[in-house]
């Protein structure tokens, strides 16, 4: 398993929820997708906890809250996420 800190944590934040998601949804809809960006902190879609405290920020998931992600798809677009969730104790 990786060790993820704080610092690192932010850069993965920063790459994940923003450049690479951003990325993917700009050539999903060049190819002619309806796509919405999402990151699984949104909306609370991903909760979990601290995998081993002493991994840092590694996470395991405890729930998957997708009522957001119905409602995008209801809505006719395709849902793009990026794996990061809240920690279930924290809300954060």
């Amino acid at each position: 398993m990786r060790v993820t800190d704080a610092q690192t944590l932010e850069v993965v934040r920063m790459v994940l929820c923003g450049h690479i998601n951003q990325e993917l949804v700009t050539m999903a809809t060049q190819l002619g997708g309806s796509v919405v960006g999402l990151c699984g902190t949104d909306g609370n879609i991903v909760q979990g906890h601290i995998a081993d405290e002493s991994l840092g920020f590694v996470g395991e998931i405890d729930a998957i809250h997708p009522m957001q992600v119905r409602q995008v798809i209801d809505d006719g677009y395709i849902p793009i996420i990026a794996p990061l969730g809240l920690d279930r104790m924290e809300g954060s």
